[in-house]
C-alpha cells in the first residue's frame, strides 16, 4: 500500500518528512494526516475515505425532489420556473391594497437580498397606502407610465404565462373558489 510505504519511509528510511513528501509527490498535510491515522487506527486508518461532508445542510427532501422532477417531466418547467413558486407558493382572494401589502411583506421576507425599489403599474392595488407602506420600510416605489407595457414587458409576459401554466396543472378544471384555488396551488 502506497500510504503505508510513505509513512514508514519517512520514519525508517529518510527520517525527513519533507524530503519523503517531495519524493512521493504528496503534500505534507496529506503525509501528516496519513501518519496520524496510522498511529490512531493502525493499518485500517490508511484506507481511502470519502471526502463527502458528514452533513449536507441544503439537501433537498426526497419528497420535494420527487415533486420537482415530476413537474419537469410532466410540464417541462425549467428549474427557475419551479423555484419561484416554491419560495413564494401563495394566492390572495382579493386584488386590493390590503392584500398587496400582505403580498409584498411576504415576498420581502423570502428574498435573500435587500430591496431598494419596487416598480408597479398604475393599478388601484398600488395606491397611496401601498406606497406609504413601502416608504415606511425604506423602499422606493416607481410606477410605469400609463399605456406602456413594453416598459414592464417581463411582468406582462408573466401575466400571460402564469395562468396558462396554472391551468395546465389543473388539467382543464375551472376553480372559482379562492380557497380551493389556494389549496390546489399549495399542492
Amino acid at each position: 500500500m502506497h500510504k503505508l510505504a510513505v509513512v514508514r519511509g519517512a520514519e525508517e528510511i529518510s527520517g525527513n518528512a519533507a524530503a519523503t513528501c517531495r519524493y512521493n509527490g504528496i503534500s505534507r498535510h496529506a503525509y501528516y494526516t496519513w501518519k496520524r491515522r496510522y498511529e490512531d487506527e493502525g493499518f485500517e486508518g490508511l484506507d481511502d475515505r470519502s471526502n463527502d461532508p458528514h452533513h449536507q445542510s441544503n439537501k433537498i427532501d426526497p419528497e420535494v425532489l420527487e415533486k420537482i422532477l415530476w413537474l419537469c417531466r410532466r410540464y417541462h418547467f425549467s428549474p427557475h420556473r419551479i423555484a419561484m413558486p416554491i419560495r413564494v407558493r401563495r394566492t390572495y382572494p382579493r386584488n386590493d391594497q390590503r392584500t398587496t401589502i400582505q403580498f409584498i411583506d411576504h415576498v420581502l421576507s423570502k428574498l435573500l437580498f435587500q430591496t431598494d425599489q419596487v416598480q408597479t403599474d398604475n393599478g388601484q392595488e398600488f395606491g397611496s397606502a401601498f406606497r406609504w407602506h413601502l416608504l415606511d420600510k425604506g423602499i422606493g416605489h416607481a410606477k410605469t407610465r400609463p399605456r406602456t407595457p413594453s416598459v414592464n414587458n417581463k411582468v406582462e409576459r408573466s401575466h400571460r404565462i402564469d395562468p396558462e401554466e396554472f391551468c395546465r396543472l389543473l388539467e382543464g378544471e375551472v376553480i372559482d373558489d379562492a380557497n380551493v384555488r389556494a389549496e390546489r396551488l399549495q399542492q
